[in-house]
């Protein structure tokens, strides 16, 4: 997901929530570094966080995952919990994920373009929260088929029954006689996705 478009996506998310209580919002770093303060916007490609030092603009691109842990969930006027509440997790460029390739990626003569399906050979986390389990399927495709250096991106991945875009690096198929079990992919732009707040 493009950087306007997440900034956009969590405006929304943001705006819902303003009509909580206050709270105590987590933004955790790729740093490692955790930021506390009320999340108040986003734009394109910064979040606009408020604390007991003013307001602190943070790149998304910095951005691990963030938490609204202290509001409730909206409601919708019948009374019913609005599942559009959850709570927004970002996954932050360069974050890691380890994938099993099937052996046809090494068997067969593959085209540009061509797609191939795969599955996380490890939980795959991003700060504190699970993105998806193990055995998650993730979609990939051929970027540059030549001669001992195909390239591949994924493009897709399943998370917790909800397929998702995703955007990774370009990665080198391991030569043959490597094995494929544990191929580590990294994400190129950050992407978000909500889970529920008890995660």
């Amino acid at each position: 997901m493009k950087p306007k478009t997440l900034g956009r996506a969590l405006a929304g998310v943001l705006a819902g929530a303003a009509m909580g209580v206050a709270s105590a919002d987590s933004v955790e770093l790729r740093s490692g570094v955790t930021m506390d303060g009320m999340l108040i916007g986003a734009s394109g490609d910064t979040l606009y966080l408020r604390s007991s030092g003013g307001i602190r603009q943070v790149p998304i691109d910095d951005v691990t995952s963030i938490r609204f842990d202290k509001r409730p969930l909206a409601r919708t006027e019948t009374g019913a919990e609005n599942a559009d509440s959850r709570r927004a997790v970002i996954v932050g460029a360069g974050a890691t994920m380890n994938v099993s390739l099937p052996p046809s990626l090494v068997e067969g003569n593959l085209r540009k373009d061509e797609q191939f399906t795969a599955t996380l050979s490890d939980d795959f986390t991003s700060g504190s929260v699970l993105v998806a389990p193990a055995g998650s399927e993730v979609v990939g495709e051929v970027v540059a088929p030549t001669p001992g250096t195909t390239s591949l991106v994924l493009t897709e991945i399943a998370i917790f029954g909800e397929r998702l875009a995703i955007n990774t690096r370009p990665r080198n198929l391991p030569p043959a006689g490597e094995s494929t079990d544990r191929v580590e992919f990294r994400i190129e732009r950050p992407f978000t996705f909500r889970v529920a707040s008890s995660q």
